[in-house]
């Protein structure tokens, strides 16, 4: 049995059925045409239909997993596939809808003076948030946005290790970070966020005892005191199944012996997208950045980050002690000498 109609209603759909006596099993693909390149947030959504479960009756969507698209240069394509069902069974797709794809589009009136607003490096009229240069997304139809970047303090992808992050003990070591493989990345995860496509690293919580929780926390370098509201750490992360689960950035004064405070709580969902987290970092003494996620006991959650960046706004702290100026001693006699 098929459906009626497609999801509106009154229009068509594309569908998957077996044809005469077709080998059982064949695969039907449905390609798109070139597509444009993508921001990272870009993910597909779309409507399906299938019969009563049958043994080949299955729908797979090539190069994403969930919906997750993410970051991808030009002319890359889509592909629905779909195995021969057995006897009547039947597979539809309906409404394929790309969602929060665009990079930004060049407009001649525009010219970037709006609040937080800045020119694309390489591209003078178009615009972007300023907040989204140099961190681990490209915004500008270029990439131009994350070309010059070495103002940035302590960009970090995990493709070469942990960078200047450090593990911090909890009171149990069975959850911790750990950096993830690329060919094998835990269930819920689609990928790492800095190339989108399986081949990078990422950090995730990982756990040794499935029925112990705990916390799992990583500490940044140390940083000069700031209260301008204008140094932000950002980062991506992706929570699967968190069913309650949070990730929390937070500050730690560089002399005391627990916590701070928290500045950020952020949940996921049950696909593990890949989202941003802006966070201002706010102390009135050199601190680091904290990132932590608590593990329930038997939770089945996945949580990961990567793409860390700093803004230009956040000094990491100096241990070079300041030279004084030393004043000669005098060596005249009289005042007729010099």
């Amino acid at each position: 049995m098929k459906p009626l109609s497609d999801k509106s209603g009154g229009g068509y759909f594309m569908s998957v059925e077996r044809q005469g006596e077709g080998v059982v099993g064949e695969t039907a693909r449905m390609t798109s045409v070139p597509l444009e390149a993508t921001a990272g947030t870009c993910r597909v959504e779309f409507y399906y239909y299938r019969t009563a479960s049958v043994g080949g009756n299955n729908l797979q969507l090539k190069l994403i997993d969930e919906n997750h698209i993410g970051k991808r240069n030009a002319s890359w394509r889509l592909e629905f596939q779909a195995k021969s069902p057995h006897g009547a069974s039947r597979i539809g797709v309906d409404e394929v809808t790309l969602i929060e794809c665009a990079t930004a589009s060049p407009d001649p009136k525009k010219k970037c003076n709006a609040y937080g607003m800045v020119s694309c490096p390489g591209l003078a009229h178009q615009c972007i948030y300023e907040s989204q240069l140099c961190d681990f997304a490209e915004d500008c139809s270029d990439g131009s946005d994350e070309t010059k970047c070495d103002a940035y303090t302590e960009r970090c992808d995990f493709e070469h290790g942990m960078c200047s992050w450090t593990l911090r003990k909890g009171p149990s070591n069975t959850v911790r970070w750990e950096i993830g493989p690329p060919q094998q990345p835990p269930a819920g995860l689609a990928s790492d966020h800095t190339y989108g496509n399986g081949s990078g690293h990422y950090l995730y919580r990982k756990r040794t005892d499935p029925w112990e929780g705990g916390l799992a926390t990583v500490q940044s370098a140390l940083f000069e005191a700031t209260t301008s509201q204008k140094c932000h750490v950002r980062l991506w992360y992706s929570m699967a199944y968190g069913d309650g689960d949070r990730l929390r950035v937070l500050v730690r004064k560089s002399n005391a012996r627990i916590i701070s405070y928290g500045l950020a709580t952020a949940q996921g969902d049950r696909a593990g997208r890949w989202q941003k987290l802006d966070v201002a970092l706010s102390s009135p003494t050199p601190f680091h950045t904290m990132i932590s996620a608590r593990q329930k006991p038997g939770a089945e959650s996945i949580v990961a980050i990567d793409d860390i960046s700093f803004t230009p706004e956040c000094d990491l702290f100096s241990t070079t002690p300041e030279v004084k100026p030393v004043q000669p001693e005098a060596r005249c006699k009289n005042e007729s000498e010099f």
